[in-house]
């Protein structure tokens, strides 16, 4: 599924898998496009915190009743607990003006994910760098 800024994949090999949720306000056309493939899913695999990866995940969450997992470096920032810290220049005056309109709702993750581990047949490799928990499957 094609995202506001970040792809979204659905995986149906085993268990139904959303990969990112995309940018807030995406779940209602992420659960319309699940029904259309006559799907449930089970999980949500987020490959980090920012919002354009994870803003639609705590509606997916609660409307699919779907378990959220992230890695548990960036479990902090879905949870409110941990900010990102903005960018600066006019990217950074944007994020200013809007985030307070766009930011998701804070929660906290079903599963937290290291290295190594294995979910629906994807393992976790930590990519450090675009976040603390960035990771790659």
């Amino acid at each position: 599924m094609d995202g506001v800024l970040a792809n979204s994949y659905i995986v149906l090999y085993g268990d139904p898998t959303l990969i990112d949720s995309g940018m807030p306000n995406n779940g209602k056309r992420i659960i319309a496009y699940v029904n259309n493939l006559h799907a449930q899913l089970k999980y949500i695999l987020l490959t980090h915190a920012h919002i354009d990866h994870a803003g639609s995940a705590h509606y997916l969450k609660e409307k699919a009743n779907a378990k959220v997992a992230i890695h548990e470096a960036d479990a902090p920032y879905l949870n409110g607990s941990k900010k990102f810290t903005m960018p600066k220049g006019f990217q950074g005056l944007l994020y200013r003006v809007l985030y307070p309109f766009i930011s998701p709702k804070p929660f906290e993750p079903d599963i937290k994910l290291k290295d190594g581990d294995l979910i629906n047949g994807f393992e976790v490799i930590n990519i450090k760098g675009h976040t603390e928990g960035s990771f790659l499957s």
